[in-house]
């Protein structure tokens, strides 16, 4: 990005501080490392499990916190555009200079920011991938098979 307008700070900080601790703490319930009794039960109902149904099941994981908080920034952003009295939200971000600036005048889409080829997720995140989306977007002609040159 040429002109730091603060976007990607909100987004480092929503992948890295939720999506991947949240991927982290929901891998560790998984396998029976924490002690909170939904961490308990979660393990208790995944280790029977098939390794083919293992699998599955953490794919699922970062599916189900990306798609979460894709829902979360369709929110903000139906909110964000509205005018006015309408308008019940607002969401300010710093640029490098300090500056505080809306975020809904810095895109047209904090989802559209979040995820995709060169979005947040693949910008910042330290966890696995979505794969199942990555599979979505192949079967799309939206992201480059493994192996295929990007345009």
């Amino acid at each position: 990005m040429d002109q730091d307008n603060g976007l990607d700070r909100l987004g480092r900080r929503l992948v890295q501080s939720v999506r991947d601790e949240m991927i982290l703490s929901l891998d560790a319930a998984l396998d029976g490392q924490r002690r909170d009794v939904f961490s308990k039960h979660l393990h208790a109902r995944t280790q029977n499990l098939s390794p083919e149904c293992r699998a599955f099941v953490e794919e699922l994981v970062p599916f189900l916190v990306d798609s979460t908080l894709e829902v979360f920034l369709q929110v903000l952003d139906v909110d964000l555009a509205r005018n006015g009295e309408q308008q019940e939200l607002s969401l300010r971000v710093r640029n490098q200079v300090g500056e505080w600036l809306d975020a809904a005048q810095q895109t047209d889409s904090l989802e559209a920011e979040y995820g995709g080829v060169e979005g947040w997720v693949e910008r910042f995140s330290q966890q696995r991938p979505n794969s199942l989306q990555q599979e979505v977007q192949q079967h799309m002609g939206l992201r480059p098979t493994p192996g295929q040159s990007g345009k």
